[in-house]
């Protein structure tokens, strides 16, 4: 029992390797989304992360290795966190819904790199592995909401003649639509009807008229 409790000699330097490869991913993202992945050099991230290039290839054999690590590691946070905000299968799928798309809306006002990051990467989807990278981050988000929207047809909420899978991806696609419309419109509130205009369509008729209030004016 002793023995177990004692750290391992090199726990410390595990640590302090996995801290350093964080920052480095964190000023690579970050460099990536204001100068382009294709004008940003190790030497730049090296220099703003505070570490030697030789580092840097101590954890990413190329540049572009490295870039590919920002878009899973970036891909991985947002679907560990949606995951998280639609695991209660108590909630009504339109809150959770709701909830994932709050969340990332927020994300994107609190970390603009991530908005203009989306752009940089669909601008290198002529790359094989680019392409791999993205549809693999973006097809665990699918997993997700397929899921969410399964549980809503099987509730009533959800429209049962709708393709889920064409469904799944527009709304996946929702998250680029925020970044489209925080990058261009500069939009920073979150409204409400936003969401509710997304989801409106697939929705039961019955269950939208008793949740979509009637704008303002209308009959």
């Amino acid at each position: 029992m002793g023995a177990a409790g004692k750290s391992s000699p090199n726990a410390k330097k595990r640590l302090a390797g996995a801290e350093r490869r964080a920052l480095i991913l964190k000023v690579a993202t970050r460099l990536f989304a204001e100068r382009h992945y294709r004008s940003t050099t190790l030497k730049q991230i090296a220099r703003e992360a505070g570490v030697s290039e030789a580092l840097i290839f101590k954890h990413f054999t190329t540049k572009k290795q490295l870039f590919l690590a920002t878009i899973d590691a970036t891909g991985r946070y947002l679907t560990d966190r949606l995951q998280a905000l639609t695991a209660c299968t108590d909630q009504p799928p339109l809150e959770q819904l709701r909830q994932a798309f709050r969340f990332y809306f927020d994300y994107l006002n609190q970390d603009s790199g991530t908005a203009r990051m989306i752009f940089q990467v669909c601008s290198e989807l002529d790359d094989k592995e680019v392409r791999g990278a993205l549809a693999a981050a973006l097809g665990r988000s699918a997993e997700i909401i397929r899921r969410v929207l399964e549980v809503g047809q099987a509730r009533g909420v959800i429209r049962r003649d709708i393709d889920l899978e064409a469904v799944t991806w527009l709304l996946v696609g929702c998250y680029q639509v925020f970044a489209l419309m925080k990058q261009v419109a500069g939009e920073e509130t979150w409204k409400e009807g936003t969401l509710l205009g997304f989801v409106a369509p697939i929705l039961e008729p019955s269950y939208a008229r008793d949740l979509l209030p009637l704008r303002e004016g209308t009959p």
